[in-house]
């Protein structure tokens, strides 16, 4: 049997997925089942050193991983389904944890940064020849002169849901993610930009709140620095209702 060949090097995993395979009509079944109640106990109690192993280090990734070939050969054992329950729970905490820790990282790394972002309204009547804006006020951190820059914008509507943010000269229904450039700024180290400044949008536009990030910018001395935060953000807030 292939499993006695797996049983010569302790790979008990394999052996037992093998003689779990023999079939009642089998000339073999019957030691198959024998050898299966010798050897099951030994793999589940160097299984779950293992497991707690990896749990002692925090490495649930592992943990999961080895509960779930284990599942595989033992599907109806209970403190194994318990242990993998338990595992993919705190790998799922750890993960969110680290992410948010990338997040607030790469948050505080940005040189460019959005310090606030709101719809202007220019006219409340004349909207077709004033529409309204969208406006972000900008930080220059970067101790370089700003020459251009990219910044992209989510929209909500008045219950914090999603909307596409369609410009004046869209004629494509918009996106939920709305890029504006900005050509020509020359915001220098340490100055703000936006006050005086925005992307015009269609009318009507329905959207009641905005946020938004730096997604790039280039500076007089040739260089560009893209946002590594800015695919986070994506990530975090776009299609998904306002926090």
């Amino acid at each position: 049997m292939k499993a006695q060949e797996y049983l010569k090097t302790n790979d008990l995993f394999n052996a037992l997925n093998e003689l779990k395979k023999v079939i009642p009509d089998d000339k073999n079944y019957t030691k198959a089942k024998e050898t299966i109640a010798k050897y099951e106990k030994q793999y589940k109690e160097e299984l779950l050193k293992h497991v707690e192993y990896s749990i002692n280090n925090k490495d649930y990734e592992k943990a999961v991983e080895l509960l779930k070939e284990a599942i595989v050969i033992m599907q109806d054992d209970n403190d194994i389904n318990v242990k993998l329950s338990i595992c993919e729970k705190k790998l799922q905490q750890q993960k969110q944890e680290e992410k948010k820790k990338k997040i607030e990282e790469l948050r505080s790394k940005q040189i460019v940064v959005v310090e606030s972002a709101k719809i202007i309204e220019q006219d409340p009547r004349y909207k077709a020849l004033y529409p309204d804006m969208l406006q972000a006020i900008i930080k220059n951190n970067s101790g370089k002169t700003i020459k251009k820059m990219e910044v992209g914008f989510l929209g909500y509507d008045e219950n914090g849901y999603p909307m596409k943010i369609k410009g004046k000269y869209d004629f494509w229904g918009g996106d939920y993610e709305f890029i504006g450039l900005a050509e020509d700024v020359n915001i220098v180290a340490g100055d703000i930009f936006g006050y005086d400044a925005g992307w015009e949008l269609s009318d009507p536009h329905g959207l009641s709140k905005i946020i938004a990030c730096v997604k790039s910018t280039t500076f007089y001395d040739g260089t560009t620095w893209h946002n590594q935060f800015y695919d986070l953000w994506l990530e975090e807030y776009k299609e998904k209702p306002y926090k």
